[in-house]
C-alpha cells in the first residue's frame, strides 16, 4: 500500500472545520483532521509533504475543452493578438512563411471592436499568402476567413453554418498525427499546470475528426495527465458506441454561436436586421435523440446559445416525456452545453429532469459587459437574459464550468471569479456555489459522483495553491457574498479580488501530475 501524509494551513473539506492534514492511501482518501492527529500517521506513511502556509483542495475539472485545438494555441497557431483585419492579414503572411503545411491555420480573431473591413485585410495579404490556402478560425469556432481552392475565389470570405464544416472537415483531414498528439499533450499539461485533474473532450463530425477523437483517447489512461471524459457529439449513437465514446454529447450543435451571428434568435440581431442565426437540428430530431439515448443508457447533449435554441431543446424534451419516463431520463444525466439564453420554465424543467448545464462564465465576463460583444448582437434587453447562472441554482440546476477552450483559457479560478462577479447582478452566484461548480460540477456532469470533495473514501484528486489572501468573513458583506457560515465548518476561499492563486502541485488519484518544484520527489 503507497501512503501520503500532507499537512498544509487550510484544506478545503466540508464539515471539518479544523482540517488541516489529509492522509492518501492508494490514491484514496483514507483520513483528514488535524495536525496533532496527522502526527499519529507520519511514521508509517511513505511520503510526508508539509505544505507550509498552502491551502490544498478539490482539483478542477474543464467541462467543455477541445483538446487539439486548445494545443494549436500553445504551439503558436493563435491570431488573437490581432487588433484588426490589416493586423489579422499581417499574421497570415508571417504564417505564410513560418508554416509549411499544405494549407495556412490561424485561430482565436476576435473582430468585436475593430475599425476595419474584410477589404482591408484582403489589401494586406502578401503574395505568398495568396498563393496558399488558408482556413483562420474565429475566435468562437463558429466562422473563419478562407481562401483558395476548398472554393473558387481569389480574395478570402467570411464563412459559416456547412459551408464552415464543409471546409473544416477537409481541413482535419490533413493533419498530421504528430501534430495532433502533441497538440492534446501540450494542452492536458497547461491543464494540470492550472490545477485541472479532468477535462471533458468535446468531439464530432463537425469540430474535430474521428482521427483526432481517437488520438484523444490514447492519453485517457495516462495516468500523469488529467482525466479524459472523451464525449463525441453524434445523432448517430452507432458511431458513439463504436468510438467508446463516454456519451453522445458535446457541441451536437442547435445552433452556433452569437459572436459569429449564428446562434439561432426569435428576432433579428440588433446588428444585423436580416439575419436571426442558423438551426442546424429540428425539434423532431432532438426528441429523437433524446429518447435514443436515454433508452442505450447513453447521455445525450446539445449545444445551444440562442433563445430559440433553447427553446427547441425544451420542446425537444417534452416530446421525448411522451416516449420515456422522467426516471429514465434523470438515470441518463443528458447535458447542455453552453445554455446561453434559456426560459425559467426551461430551466424548471431541466432541474426535475436532472439535465446538467454545461457553463461558461468567461462568455459573460469577456462579453457580457456594457458596450460589449452581447450588447452589440443582441440589445440591452436580451443581454440581460444571457447566461442566467442564479436562475440555474434556484431551478435546482446541477451546473459545470468549462472554458470551451480555444475559446476562453483554461484558468478555473477566473470561471470562479467570473460567476461571482457576472455583469447582471441578479445572475451573480456566491463563490462557494461557483467553485462546486468548477470542481465537483464537472465530475456530477460526467456521471461520477464519487470525485469533486475532500472526503474519506473520495479519489485524491486535489491541487495545492499559493494564495495570497483569503476572504474577510468577519465583515457582513464579504460574507454575505463568499457565503461562508461558521456552521458549514469550511474554510474560507481565497480572495479573488488578489492576485489569482498560483498552483503548486496537482494530484490525480493520489499521484503528481503537475510538480514544478518536486514537491512530491522522493
Amino acid at each position: 500500500m503507497s501512503s501520503t501524509l500532507i499537512v498544509a494551513r487550510r484544506i478545503y473539506a466540508p464539515g471539518i472545520p479544523d482540517a488541516q492534514a489529509l492522509l492518501i492511501n492508494d490514491g484514496v482518501i483514507a483520513w483528514i483532521g488535524d495536525l496533532a492527529t496527522a502526527q499519529q500517521f507520519k511514521q508509517d506513511a511513505q511520503f510526508f509533504l508539509d505544505a507550509g502556509e498552502s491551502f490544498v483542495a478539490p482539483g478542477f475539472v474543464d467541462a467543455h475543452v477541445h483538446l487539439s485545438a486548445t494545443g494549436l494555441n500553445l504551439l503558436g497557431f493563435n491570431a488573437s493578438s490581432a487588433t484588426s483585419f490589416r493586423d489579422l492579414a499581417n499574421l497570415v503572411n508571417e504564417a505564410a512563411l513560418s508554416q509549411s503545411g499544405e494549407h495556412i491555420y490561424l485561430q482565436g480573431w476576435d473582430e468585436t471592436s475593430w475599425t476595419d473591413t474584410l477589404s482591408d485585410f484582403n489589401e494586406v495579404l502578401s503574395t505568398q499568402a495568396l498563393s496558399r490556402t488558408f482556413y483562420l478560425s474565429r475566435i468562437d469556432g463558429h466562422s473563419a476567413i478562407v481562401n483558395g481552392s476548398w472554393f473558387d475565389w481569389k480574395s478570402a470570405e467570411i464563412v459559416s453554418g456547412s459551408k464552415r464544416e464543409s471546409i473544416w472537415n477537409d481541413l482535419t483531414q490533413s493533419a498530421s498525427d504528430e501534430l495532433v498528439s502533441e497538440c492534446v499533450k501540450a494542452a492536458l499539461q497547461h491543464a494540470a499546470s492550472n490545477g485541472v485533474v479532468a477535462v471533458h473532450e468535446n468531439g464530432g463530425p463537425t469540430v474535430s475528426s474521428e482521427q483526432d477523437f481517437a488520438i484523444v483517447q490514447t492519453f485517457a489512461n495516462q495516468l500523469d495527465m488529467p482525466a479524459i471524459y472523451a464525449y463525441w457529439a453524434d445523432l448517430d449513437t452507432g458511431n458513439v458506441v463504436r468510438l467508446a465514446a463516454a456519451g453522445a454529447a458535446g457541441d451536437l450543435s442547435v445552433d452556433g454561436s452569437i459572436g459569429s451571428r449564428s446562434a439561432k434568435l426569435f428576432e433579428s440581431y440588433a446588428d444585423a436586421s436580416d439575419n436571426s442565426g442558423l438551426a442546424y437540428l429540428e425539434i423532431d430530431q432532438i426528441a429523437k435523440h433524446i429518447v435514443t439515448t436515454t433508452n442505450l443508457g447513453l447521455q445525450a447533449g446539445f449545444h445551444a446559445i440562442g433563445d430559440e435554441a433553447c427553446a427547441r431543446i425544451h420542446a425537444g424534451f417534452v416530446q421525448a416525456l411522451d416516449r420515456v419516463t422522467v426516471s429514465a431520463i434523470r438515470s441518463s444525466r443528458h447535458r447542455i452545453e453552453h445554455l446561453s439564453m434559456p426560459s425559467v420554465d426551461s430551466m424548471d424543467l431541466y432541474a426535475d429532469l436532472g439535465v446538467v448545464a454545461s457553463v461558461q462564465p468567461a462568455f459573460d465576463a469577456t462579453w457580457g459587459g456594457p458596450a460589449g460583444m452581447y450588447e452589440s448582437r443582441l440589445g440591452i434587453d436580451r443581454l440581460a437574459n444571457t447566461h442566467p447562472f442564479a436562475d440555474m441554482v434556484k431551478s435546482g440546476m446541477v451546473l459545470a464550468f468549462g472554458s470551451d477552450s480555444p475559446v476562453t483559457e483554461i484558468k478555473p479560478w477566473n470561471w470562479v471569479k467570473a460567476a461571482n462577479n457576472h455583469h447582471q447582478m441578479d445572475q451573480r452566484i456566491t463563490l462557494r456555489a461557483s467553485f462546486n461548480a468548477a470542481t465537483r460540477g464537472g465530475h456530477r456532469a460526467a456521471r461520477n459522483d464519487e470525485s469533486g470533495v475532500l472526503a474519506i473514501g473520495a479519489p485524491a484528486d486535489i491541487a495545492i495553491w499559493q494564495v495570497n489572501a483569503f476572504a474577510d468573513t468577519s465583515a457582513t458583506e464579504i460574507a454575505s457574498s463568499w457565503s461562508t457560515d461558521p456552521r458549514s465548518g469550511t474554510h474560507a476561499l481565497p480572495d479573488l479580488s488578489q492576485d489569482s492563486p498560483v498552483c503548486l502541485a496537482t494530484l490525480r488519484n493520489g499521484q503528481s501530475i503537475y510538480d514544478p518544484e518536486g514537491l512530491f520527489s522522493v
